[in-house]
């Protein structure tokens, strides 16, 4: 629930037009400024998303041996959908993106009831 959180929280940042387009992060890595900052901020933001899915692994939310594989998915999608956001794509379609986002990370949750029922 802390990656959907994220994602409700990215959507309003996104879509608020009193905010620049894009995130600073993602404003920062396209124009090539200070990539010695960015890399940093990109690992920090990896750990906080490696420490959300460490915490749903060890409530059996979702299975610890896709951790990593979810980790860089939401990464890359989260960055994905701030620079659709930079290149002026809708209101409507990044809500699309957003929802298709969150709906991702809920069936890691499904997916990890249905593995642990079967006992694997």
């Amino acid at each position: 629930e802390d990656l959907v959180a994220f994602t409700e929280r990215q959507r309003l940042s996104l879509t608020d037009p009193t905010l620049p387009p894009g995130c600073l992060l993602v404003n920062a890595m396209v124009t090539g400024e200070a990539p010695q900052a960015t890399a940093p901020n990109l690992r920090s933001f990896r750990g906080a998303i490696d420490a959300a899915l460490g915490r749903a692994a060890a409530l059996g939310e979702v299975s610890p041996q896709a951790r990593s594989a979810q980790a860089s998915m939401f990464l890359t999608s989260v960055l994905g959908t701030a620079l659709a956001a930079k290149s002026g794509m809708s209101t409507t379609e990044l809500h699309e993106l957003i929802d298709g986002l969150a709906a991702t990370i809920r069936s890691w949750a499904t997916d990890s009831v249905e593995v642990d029922a079967r006992g694997e």
